[in-house]
């Protein structure tokens, strides 16, 4: 699948989503198509960002993200690498987060780092 049709695909499952007409998947009753399918999805996430970094189209915040990975982990971390990452563990969070949506009625987030912007900090 090329870019511009990754792109549309997902604008399209985005707009399904939003509009509640988004379809219910097929339960996954084996092991292999759960990791099938969370590969699936970390592939187009990671060559989403790819091709946000290439066209220049990336956010202030994935530029961030980027250099913080770089700065703090992997001096010559590349956007490729980075990418792919990023795409992992964003598909981790989602798989996550759908399973405790599922047992949880509501899910609360603490900020346990504090905000710097906010120039908050962690309780010592």
């Amino acid at each position: 699948m090329n870019n511009n049709a990754l792109h549309e695909y997902l604008s399209i499952i985005e707009k399904d989503y939003k509009s509640g007409q988004a379809t219910e998947q097929t339960p996954i009753r084996k092991l292999q198509e759960l990791a099938t399918r969370m590969a699936r999805l970390t592939h187009m996430i990671r060559d989403i960002v790819i091709d946000a970094f290439e066209q220049g189209e990336a956010s202030g915040n994935l530029w961030d993200l980027h250099q913080a990975f770089q700065d703090l982990l992997l001096p010559e971390l590349k956007v490729s690498e980075f990418a792919d990452m990023f795409a992992q563990t964003m598909a981790y969070g989602l798989f996550a987060a759908q399973s405790l949506m599922q047992t949880f009625d509501d899910i609360y987030v603490l900020d346990l780092h504090g905000n710097s912007k906010k120039k908050e900090r962690s309780p010592e």
